[in-house]
């Protein structure tokens, strides 16, 4: 079963858009027969996924926090009404694994994601940040007996996961860019900037991004890519003799972090659709 799991809440002060999650998730397919259905499909995945926003992180700790759901709340996501007891059902651990278990995960990620980004705003100027990257699942794993690796994409402003798919055993991130993208909900007025480790600095990549997708990038340069790195630095170096353009310090831990930028246009260096290229500098 995939861990699907996100970390998010609605915006602050706001009302919580439980009929829009509902509405979500009413796209993801039922897997069980007709007969013997208990709970409804919408029911039991909202009530998860409640569970997991509120900290669980397995079966039996989401049973336990649907089973601490106020009645009222039970009530809004749709729960049925037990006459002998007098109360709104809820399902127990047994049930939510067996569903979650058999329960399309993309289309239950892909639900998910978009009901989330609806309750996300942007930063100024209409900008949605988000960040990909892929990390391994402690003690998942695939029936190759590989570690089990999610691909996700992060919106930086709040920390929220928007989408997510699962790096196949054999492969790497670089070869899921697309299918992740392809999941990313966003609007049409969305002004989206994706941006990545430098793993991700490859041709197709930035070609997808800018030429498929419409959106725009912000890649790291690193010694994966010399002729890259050494093109990046010598348009960027002139500029170091002077003062940066931008600086942003930080305090905690024990320490002050400084970033120092310099920005220039990208003229002269080979990689599609470079319009622009920078150098930080940081001091610790």
């Amino acid at each position: 079963c995939r861990n699907t799991l996100f970390n998010a809440v609605p915006q602050s002060g706001a009302e919580w858009d439980s009929a829009g999650l509902l509405k979500a998730l009413e796209t993801v397919p039922d897997p069980r027969k007709r007969r013997g259905r208990m709970y409804g499909l919408v029911f039991v995945l909202a009530a998860s996924l409640i569970a997991v926003l509120a900290g669980a992180s397995n079966f039996r700790q989401v049973a336990d926090h649907v089973a601490d759901l106020p009645q009222s709340l039970l009530h809004q996501l749709g729960a049925r009404w037990c006459y002998f007891r007098m109360t709104f059902a809820f399902p127990g651990e047994r049930t939510i694994r067996r569903l979650l278990c058999d329960v399309d995960a993309d289309e239950l990620d892909r639900a998910a994601g978009t009901w989330l980004r609806s309750n996300i705003g942007v930063d100024v100027g209409g900008v949605l940040a988000v960040a990909i990257d892929g990390k391994v699942l402690r003690g998942s794993w695939t029936d190759e007996n590989a570690q089990f690796t999610l691909f996700s994409a992060m919106v930086q402003k709040v920390g929220v996961t928007i989408a997510q798919v699962e790096v196949p055993a054999g492969t790497n991130e670089i070869t899921q860019v697309e299918s992740l993208l392809e999941a990313v909900p966003v609007a049409d007025a969305d002004k989206v900037v994706i941006t990545a480790d430098a793993a991700h600095t490859q041709r197709e990549t930035a070609r997808h991004i800018k030429d498929v997708r419409g959106f725009d990038y912000f890649l790291q340069v690193k010694g994966n890519q010399p002729n890259l790195l050494a093109a990046v630095f010598e348009r960027v170096s002139p500029l170091l003799k002077g003062d940066p353009g931008h600086s942003v310090t930080e305090r905690g831990h024990g320490r002050v972090n400084a970033w120092d930028t310099w920005v220039t246009d990208a003229a002269g260096i080979d990689f599609p659709c470079a319009v622009r290229a920078a150098c930080i500098r940081r001091k610790v």
